[in-house]
């Protein structure tokens, strides 16, 4: 009987932590992550008149989006108009981290 009482505590435990994974996963659905970075992005230069140059990917390491869109088949121009236009980084910003994402690939078929 004590083994069922610690079962019972448990399940509202339980039951909490899958509605929390479905809400999760529902939400990553209708409201991808970079449409939440896109919001704070914008909010941010209203407000503060400032816009990061690596815009979306402040505190990210750039090349590693870059590498990961090479990966999957992007042109070098493509992946650069993407970084530009989706995560808000400056053209110049975008090159810098698609050479670096480049110069990465290379080093690791060495």
């Amino acid at each position: 009987m004590h083994l069922l009482k610690k079962w019972t505590a448990l399940l509202p435990g339980i039951a909490l932590s899958l509605l929390i994974a479905a809400l999760s996963r529902w939400l990553e659905q209708l409201l991808p992550i970079h449409l939440i970075g896109a919001a704070v992005i914008a909010a941010g230069s209203e407000l503060m008149r400032y816009k990061p140059s690596w815009g979306m990917l402040v505190g990210v390491r750039p090349s590693k989006v870059a590498l990961e869109m090479l990966n999957h088949g992007m042109s070098k121009t493509r992946v650069k108009k993407t970084l530009s236009s989706d995560y808000f980084v400056t053209p110049k910003k975008a090159g810098l981290a698609v050479d670096v994402a480049k110069k990465e690939k290379e080093i690791m078929q060495i």
